[in-house]
C-alpha cells in the first residue's frame, strides 16, 4: 500500500492483524494519537487493544478509577521532587493539577512493545524530542461529524462551543504528524483496521 502525502483513505480495504513478542533489544515505537474532541480517538485505540501510557496526575481520584490503570496519582511533592530529578517525560498544568508522563512509564511501554498515548501537541513535539521513535497519528473528522459525537456524549451546550473553537486550532497540527487517518461518517471498523496496519509496517 502506498501513502500519498501522509494521509490515508479510511475507504481503503485492510484485514491485517498484528502480534507482538517483545524483543528486548529493540526499540518499539510509541504512537502518540493527535485528534479534534470528537473525532473517535479513544474509541479507536480502545478497540485495537495496544497497550497505553499511563499519565500521571495530582489530582484526586474518582470513584471507580484505578491508579495505575486510569492514572498514576501523585502528590504535588512527588512531582516537585521528579521534576528535580529529571525523572518526567512531559507535563503541563490544567485546571491546577499537574498531568504527564513519567520517564519510567515510557520506558517501561516501549521496552515490552508498541504503545499508544493520547496527547495534544506540546506533548506530541516533546515525546519525539525525548523517543526519536515517536510517531505522530491525526485522527481527523469533519465538523459535523465531530458536533454529533460531542452531543452523543452528552456535553453541555457551553463545552460544546467550547470544544468546537478549540478543535479550529487543533487542525493546525495535522502537518507536524507522521500520517493522517480520515475518519469518514465514523466508520469505526476502517479506521480500526488502518491504524493496524500502520502500527505493523512501523513495529
Amino acid at each position: 500500500m502506498k501513502f500519498k502525502d501522509k494521509k490515508i483513505d479510511l475507504w481503503s480495504t485492510m484485514s491485517k492483524c498484528f502480534n507482538f513478542s517483545a524483543d528486548p533489544n529493540k526499540k518499539y515505537p510509541l504512537f502518540v494519537i493527535l485528534g479534534p474532541s470528537g473525532s473517535g480517538k479513544t474509541t479507536v485505540m480502545r478497540e485495537i487493544g495496544l497497550p497505553e501510557l499511563v499519565s500521571f496526575t495530582t489530582r484526586e481520584m474518582r470513584k471507580g478509577e484505578i491508579n495505575g490503570v486510569d492514572y498514576h496519582f501523585l502528590t504535588k511533592e512527588d512531582v516537585e521532587i521528579r521534576k528535580e530529578n529529571n525523572l518526567l517525560a512531559e507535563w503541563n498544568e490544567y485546571a491546577n493539577h499537574t498531568y504527564g508522563i513519567t520517564k519510567e512509564e515510557l520506558s517501561n511501554r516501549v521496552s515490552e512493545g508498541p504503545s499508544y498515548w493520547i496527547a495534544e501537541i506540546h506533548g506530541f513535539r516533546k515525546m519525539k524530542e525525548i523517543y526519536p521513535y515517536t510517531i505522530g497519528i491525526y485522527i481527523y473528522t469533519n465538523q459535523e461529524q465531530s458536533l454529533h459525537q460531542l452531543k452523543q456524549r452528552g456535553e453541555t451546550k457551553e463545552t460544546i462551543e467550547i470544544r468546537t473553537k478549540e478543535n479550529e486550532e487543533v487542525s493546525t497540527w495535522m502537518d507536524e504528524c507522521d500520517y493522517i487517518v480520515y475518519n469518514h461518517h465514523n466508520h469505526l471498523n476502517n479506521a480500526v483496521e488502518l491504524i493496524k496496519h500502520i502500527i505493523t509496517a512501523k513495529s
